[in-house]
């Protein structure tokens, strides 16, 4: 197995295709400065709808989506399902400044 790949072909350091989805402009900035100084090619999107439209318009997969779990119209876990759809090794590391029970409120899942 190549050291520098874990699981379903993700790399582990640099060169992945990494989607930061999240509505605070901040957030993105941040989470994605340090994703470029890892080496990994960086999409950001600042709403579901838009990170969506985004990765049907690309023809290679991203491997990794870094979601907001409550952003205004699609939430994390919805975007989720989208991108899992369009390619079904995709994972996802979901954030929030809710907390567990606030975050899923505001995504419309019962807690």
């Amino acid at each position: 197995m190549n050291p520098e790949v874990i699981g379903n072909d993700v790399p582990h350091s640099g060169h992945a295709a990494i989607l930061v989805a999240d509505d605070e402009e901040i957030v993105r900035y941040v989470v994605e400065r340090a994703l470029v100084a890892d080496g990994h090619e960086v999409i950001t999107a600042e709403s579901g709808d838009h990170a969506l439209a985004i990765c049907k318009a690309r023809t290679s997969p991203v491997h990794l989506a870094v979601i907001d779990v409550a952003m205004p119209g699609m939430n994390g876990f919805e975007l989720f399902d989208c991108l899992h759809a369009l390619w079904p090794k995709v994972r996802a590391l979901f954030m929030t400044g809710y907390s567990a029970e606030e975050a899923f409120e505001k995504a419309g899942i019962i807690w």
